[in-house]
């Protein structure tokens, strides 16, 4: 396909690239990777992986006074942390035997679309578990050691453990983490993801709090956005099968970015030493989370 030869910089920008399709088609199943501020192209080299750099924001006022005609102010550094993390090589090859795909029936068109789309399907879903892992990167090492990349988990500055004996507290688990965020400069709108159980614990718990419509005759059990907690605005309450039914990530999706090295769609992979003809979808990123605060974890919640 065209796009195979595009460039990392034009798969990003351009809305119909093979990596911008998979990634806003997710129906729902995706919901994190949907949410990202829009991926910025790999620069740097493969093998030792993406570097940035996390600058803390000013949050608060300090005394500030000089005399007049005074010598200028001292230049203040910025106070940068460098951060790394790995490329990972996502892949998933589809196709049919020989056999099949000498018949020409539209049987068989129809079973080499269903097992594009489910692969293309799974590629995504493994996309989405990288990206919202604990695990901390892994350098690649030629041909004997994968490069992984560190999920957004493991770039959590803050974690809040229930220790599986608290259960789910507006104070605690919803206002505490948005004000720790806050505090700390992070002012972007925020997503709170959880886990099953602590979706439906939020919709229950904030039950009483929905705003009441008389000509409303549909039950409605869904609390899917948070108006205002004080700390934060109009934050939207959406779940994960990535997350444990007992956790939860509350995050700013405008600090967060996938790096993309590369895409590749459609490619050609059959193999002689194979009676079946095969093509492969693959990615190649990794993560990048500007802000130490601009993700918190919330873990281990009791559920009743």
């Amino acid at each position: 396909m065209a796009d195979d030869f595009l460039t990392s910089d034009d798969v990003v920008s351009d809305e119909q690239s093979f990596y911008n399709v998979v990634r806003l088609t997710g129906n729902g199943m995706t919901p994190f990777w949907d949410s990202l501020n829009d991926a910025e192209a790999f620069d740097g080299n493969p093998a030792t992986g993406h570097i940035w750099y996390q600058t803390p924001d000013a949050t608060a006022g300090e005394t500030n006074a000089h005399n007049e005609g005074s010598i200028r102010a001292d230049v203040e550094g910025a106070t940068e942390v460098e951060l790394r993390n790995h490329l990972q090589i996502f892949k998933r090859s589809y196709g049919v035997t020989g056999s099949q795909a000498a018949s020409k029936s539209k049987v068989v068109a129809s079973l080499l679309e269903r097992s594009k789309d489910r692969s293309i399907k799974q590629l995504r879903l493994d996309v989405e578990k990288a990206l919202m892992s604990a695990t901390a990167p892994v350098q690649r090492v030629g041909n004997t050691t994968a490069g992984v990349m560190g999920g957004v988990l493991h770039y959590c500055t803050e974690v809040i453990d229930a220790t599986n004996t608290v259960e789910l507290s507006a104070k605690a688990h919803i206002k505490a983490p948005l004000r720790t965020m806050w505090e700390n400069g992070v002012l972007e709108d925020k997503i709170i993801l959880c886990g099953g159980d602590v979706k439906d614990s939020i919709s229950t718990l904030l039950d009483g709090f929905k705003t009441a419509n008389n000509n409303e005759t549909a039950y409605v059990g869904n609390v899917s956005k948070i108006k205002d907690v004080g700390w934060a605005t109009n934050v939207e309450v959406k779940v994960s099968t990535q997350l444990a039914a007992n956790e939860m990530l509350i995050y700013a999706p405008e600090l967060i970015n996938p790096i993309l090295l590369r895409q590749k769609k459609d490619a050609s992979v059959t193999d002689p030493a194979y009676d079946s003809e095969a093509w492969e979808n693959l990615f190649e990123l990794t993560l990048q989370v500007l802000d130490p605060y601009a993700a918190v974890h919330v873990k281990n919640i009791k559920i009743v």
